[in-house]
C-alpha cells in the first residue's frame, strides 16, 4: 500500500511533457504535415502522450504520428505514445481540402495537463 501511495505522489510531482514548437500545419495537395517537434521529458514522466478529441471540419480521412522520423503510423482518436526525452515528434492529417480542418488536443498522461491543441487546416 506504501509503495502505491509514493508513486501516486511521484506522479503527481513529476514536470509536464512538452514541445519545441508547434503542431499547427496548412495542407500541401491535401496532406498537412506539421514540422518537426522535439519533445522534453522531464524526470519522473513517463513521457506517455496522449493525442485526442479530433473534433473535424470536412472529411478529414486519417491522423498519423511520426516519432524520431521514423515512418507515419495511424493516430485513431485517442493515441497514446511514449516519448523519451529529446525523441522527435511530427503529425500529418490527410484529405485536407479547401476549407476543411482536424482539431487535436495532446495531453500529458502523467500528469493530465494539455500540452496543446492544434490545428490541421486545408488550402
Amino acid at each position: 500500500m506504501l509503495a502505491g501511495m509514493f508513486a501516486a505522489v511521484l506522479d503527481s510531482m513529476a514536470g509536464s511533457c512538452s514541445l519545441s514548437g508547434t503542431l499547427d500545419a496548412t495542407a500541401v495537395a491535401g496532406v498537412s504535415t506539421s514540422s518537426t517537434v522535439t519533445v522534453t521529458v522531464p524526470s519522473g514522466n513517463s513521457g506517455d502522450i496522449r493525442f485526442e478529441d479530433y473534433v473535424d471540419v470536412g472529411t478529414i480521412t486519417t491522423s498519423q504520428t511520426s516519432k524520431n522520423a521514423g515512418a507515419f503510423t495511424s493516430a485513431a482518436d485517442p493515441t497514446t505514445v511514449t516519448f523519451a526525452n529529446a525523441d522527435t515528434l511530427a503529425f500529418r492529417t490527410n484529405s485536407n481540402g479547401a476549407g476543411e480542418s482536424r482539431t487535436f488536443t495532446l495531453i500529458d498522461v502523467t500528469t493530465g495537463n494539455t500540452i496543446g491543441t492544434y490545428v490541421h487546416t486545408g488550402a
